[in-house]
């Protein structure tokens, strides 16, 4: 999954500007995923079963994407981030 890779990409930076970016590269990902088994389950080579497994995961990691990304929103406004690893 290219998810997260662009998450620790991004992280590496240590510009919140470009690790936001990376996240919401990260959520675009999640999105291709999303249509990918969808496209399967419609095509009906994805059982049902395996469709809703993949359904909600990709329902957990796409909220915790959204909430981490307006997290970051909110420190980049408020000049809460550092550009350090110490």
């Amino acid at each position: 999954m290219t998810e997260r890779r662009n998450i620790a990409e991004g992280y590496c930076r240590r510009s919140i500007t470009e690790y936001l970016n990376f996240l919401n590269i990260a959520l675009g990902s999640c999105g291709e995923f999303h249509s990918s088994y969808y496209s399967l389950y419609k095509a009906d080579l994805l059982p049902e079963k395996s469709y809703e497994t993949l359904d909600e995961l990709h329902f957990k990691v796409e909220n915790q994407l959204l909430k981490l990304i307006e997290s970051l929103q909110k420190k980049k406004e408020n000049g809460d981030w550092k550009d350090s690893f110490v």
